[in-house]
Order: structure tokens, then sequence, then C-alpha cells
């Protein structure tokens, strides 16, 4: 609800003040002055920088699952020399291709985005065919976790949030936009869309 609410925000943001660009900082400086628009964009680029980081921390430490053995450890956590080289040319390689163009840019997004959705469908796809109810049904307060119910929660919203970090993506690009009402839009698509995948692909998989 609060991802939603953030999301109606920034659509209303851009439909009220069309004429900003630059998304967060410049929203924070004009609302509330230079000092707050200078921790707003400091604290964006922080935590971004951190993001971007932690992502590819599990991204390496996903592939060393494959192909790390016990005698040989390549990747393993994404905290070994050769992961921290992998990711390195990854980071570096997407701020080349920033720095080439938007277009260049968008299309390599674009790409990726495809990348990560078509496979979490033909997940959901193949889980809603071997979807059981009473497999879903058992053990539904997660008693056999030894978690206390008020833990899987926080568990769970943690990484919820994660699941939604970037919605303010469209505000950031927004001066390349070629119409102004597609900023707000494309926002709250991309919030919606992501809701209705981590919800299919965590009730699917409860009950398969």
């Amino acid at each position: 609800m609060g991802i939603l609410f953030l999301a109606g925000c920034f659509l209303h943001l851009s439909r009220l003040k069309p004429e900003l660009d630059g998304g967060i900082y410049t929203y924070a400086k004009t609302g509330f002055g230079d000092l707050a628009g200078f921790f707003s964009a400091w604290g964006y680029w922080l935590c971004a920088t951190i993001g971007v980081v932690g992502y590819l921390v599990v991204a390496f430490a996903a592939l060393g699952s494959f192909i790390d053995t016990p005698t040989s450890i390549v990747f393993g956590e994404g905290n070994t020399l050769w992961a921290l080289v992998g990711e390195s040319i990854i980071l570096w390689l997407v701020h080349y291709l920033v720095l080439r163009g938007v277009k260049q840019a968008a299309f390599i997004n674009l790409l990726a985005t495809l990348a990560k959705s078509l496979p979490l469908i033909a997940f959901i796809v193949f889980a809603y065919y071997a979807f059981d109810m009473q497999t879903f049904n058992a053990d539904r307060a997660g008693t056999t976790l030894d978690v206390p119910f008020m833990e899987q929660v926080k568990g769970t919203m943690l990484i919820t949030l994660w699941v939604f970090t970037g919605i303010e993506g469209a505000i950031v690009l927004s001066q390349r936009a070629k119409k102004r009402a597609d900023i707000g839009r494309a926002t709250y698509i991309g919030v919606l869309c992501a809701l209705v995948l981590y919800v299919a692909i965590t009730l699917l998989s409860l009950g398969s």
C-alpha cells in the first residue's frame, strides 16, 4: 500500500508540476529548499549505489551456487576476488553504455527487463498448472519454519521493498519524455506489473 501511494504521489506531481525535471531531487528542492534538495539527491545517490552493489553481489553469489565446487570456490557468496572483478566489469560497462547515449542504454535496459520478466512469467505459468490447493493450505501459519509469524511478515515486507526499488526511474528521466503524461503513467504501470508478478510468484509457489 505504501508503494502504491508513493507511485500515486509521483503520478500527481508529474501532472501538478510538469515543468520540473530531474525527479526526486527537483521536487524536494522546489518544495522545501536547497538543503532538502541536497539531502534528497545525496540520499538517492547513496541508496542507488548500495542497491546496485547489493544486486551484483547477489547475482554473483547465485552464479557461485552453480559454478563453485567444495574444492574450488570462484564466486562464493559474491565477495571473492573473481566476483569483485566480474561485478566491477559489469558496473563500468553499464556506465559506458549510459555515457554513449540514452537510446543505447534504454535498449539494453529493455533487453534486461525482458530477460528478467520472461523467466518469471514462464515460472508463473508452470506453477499455475502445478498448483495444488491442498499443498497451499498445508501449514498456512508457517509453524514448521520455527519462526514467529510477525518475523515472517517483517521478512516478507523487506523483500517486497526490494522488489519495488527503482519505481522512481521514469521520474528521474522525465526531461527526456516525449509526452509528460507518460511519466506518471509509466511509474504506476510499472508498480502494478511488479506487484502482480510478485504476488503471483509468491502464492503459486506455495501451492506447487
